[in-house]
């Protein structure tokens, strides 16, 4: 699987976290944030760590989608360091790093999910349970197997 999108959700759900976390939180989470990413992200890992990284990553996007319900300045905290230790496992084990480093930039999305989350908080909620739904099925998609009809013959 290619790493950019989970390295893009993570970011952005770490955003989410942080639209909806007390305003203190705010730039003690994004200096871990990107500390963790860079720290982690210097260190090469074998590519076979993905498979372990991408797990992580997704638990990572369902727990920092799931802080939008209970917010808190620990809690955001807590998950900017995993959202960047995840980030940067997936760096350290690619190819090619400026896409993934990228994306860490879609953790700014905090700044318009403030203002939504002052203003309509069940829009905030309805997003974060998508992310969490979609990081859920991204996860357990490799643990199905593959039936008869969905994988072209020649490829078998």
């Amino acid at each position: 699987m290619d790493p950019l999108l989970p390295a893009a959700l993570v970011s952005a759900a770490l955003g989410l976290a942080l639209g909806a976390a007390p305003a203190s939180a705010t730039l003690l989470a994004l200096t871990l944030f990107a500390a963790t990413a860079v720290a982690t992200g210097s260190l090469h890992f074998p590519v076979d760590m993905q498979r372990v990284a991408l797990p992580g990553c997704w638990i990572s996007i369902v727990a920092s989608a799931a802080s939008v319900h209970r917010p808190s300045k620990i809690l955001a905290t807590a998950l900017a360091c995993n959202a960047g230790l995840w980030l940067g496992c997936l760096i350290g084990t690619a190819d090619v790093r400026m896409p993934l480093a990228g994306s860490a930039a879609l953790v700014l999305i905090f700044l318009p999910v403030r203002q939504l989350h002052a203003r309509l908080p069940v829009a905030l909620k309805v997003v974060s349970s998508w992310l969490i739904a979609v990081a859920i099925l991204a996860a357990t998609l490799p643990f199905i197997p593959v039936t008869p009809g969905y994988q072209p013959d020649h490829i078998e």
